[in-house]
């Protein structure tokens, strides 16, 4: 099933066959747009997440299943502090660490750009810390989503740690 150009009188209103070559080429690029989801009408749905998530506002089912580019879902699960997989917005989300802090480090002192995190409520949280990763991964379909100058600010996390030398910075040397 496609888009076709049918030339059914079209001959009355085209008069050479360069223009019916032309509206050919542009019928193959309206199709092609289509196919691939590369038309303007393709960020509209994003857009159209992004409000969901901004504002709050329900939906039927879960966006992640809805989303065209899931990345830039979970990035606003992030910036709005709302579940990535259930949407709940009554309350902050947690900001879960997927890339873990680990024992002995401080989370206010490490540095946390390009930590991987997820934006999850307190129900799905203990859930990923009982199941795992991957398997919680895996059964949402949602992964983590690293921390930017940005994200790092709306969690209160410091993004270049503090101090002389960062405990990433130690934890190498």
């Amino acid at each position: 099933m496609g888009i076709k150009l049918k030339l059914t009188g079209l001959r009355r209103f085209v008069r050479t066959e360069a223009e019916i070559a032309d509206y050919t080429a542009q019928v193959a690029a309206a199709q092609d747009t289509l196919v691939n989801g590369t038309g303007a009408g393709n960020d509209f749905l994003g857009w159209l997440i992004d409000l969901c998530v901004t504002y709050d506002i329900p939906t039927s089912g879960p966006l992640t299943e809805r989303a065209e580019d899931v990345s830039r879902y979970l990035y606003a699960c992030l910036a709005h502090r709302r579940c990535a997989v259930c949407g709940l917005a009554g309350g902050p989300a947690d900001l879960h660490h997927v890339t873990r802090v680990g024992m002995g480090r401080s989370r206010k002192r490490i540095a946390h750009i390009g930590m991987l995190a997820e934006s999850l409520c307190r129900t799905h949280h203990q859930e990923a810390d009982q199941i795992g990763q991957a398997a919680f991964d895996e059964k949402y379909h949602i992964y983590g989503i690293p921390l930017d100058e940005r994200l790092c600010g709306i969690h209160g996390l410091s993004p270049h740690g503090s101090g002389a030398h960062t405990e990433t910075e130690n934890a190498l040397t």
